[in-house]
């Protein structure tokens, strides 16, 4: 991530735009240099960012819709924090209620379908049904 003065607000630049903007050896050199860029002209909808590295000059444009505050980055990363320790709470259930009906050979490691798929073998899905939902294609994903 960048930041950039923008109307006397820091605005952070993600860094897959940058990435997906330039080519591999540009990239590589703003990375390297660990330098935020310049705003050398603003126009209603983007931004032309400038960085001097020891490669030469870099510019590219970049839409203002995709600049965020500090704060909005810091709830952004939360709001995943909060989605990843959900998603592991669920799986975390899952297994102990499939080891708590008695299905052998359950681990960490395995899959939801997987698990699923032992625990039907074994005769206990009921242990487990209300834990998963069957999505298309006919796999098994973690209920909300």
């Amino acid at each position: 991530m960048f930041e950039i003065e923008l109307n006397n607000e820091t605005k952070i630049v993600p860094a897959w735009i940058v990435e997906k903007n330039l080519d591999q050896d540009r990239f590589y050199a703003v990375r390297a240099e660990g330098v935020n860029p310049t705003l050398a002209r603003e126009t209603e909808k983007a931004v032309l960012l400038e960085w001097d590295t020891e490669f030469g000059k870099v510019s590219m444009w970049c839409p203002k819709s995709i600049l965020k505050s500090e704060e909005q980055v810091k709830a952004e990363e939360q709001a995943d924090i909060e989605r990843s320790n959900k998603k592991y709470d669920g799986y975390t259930k899952l297994i102990m209620a499939a080891e708590k009906a008695g299905v052998k050979y359950v681990r960490g490691y395995l899959k939801v379908n997987t698990i699923v798929r032992m625990c039907k073998a074994a005769g206990k899905f009921d242990a487990i049904e209300d834990l998963v939902k069957l999505g298309k294609g006919g796999r098994y994903f973690l209920a909300d």
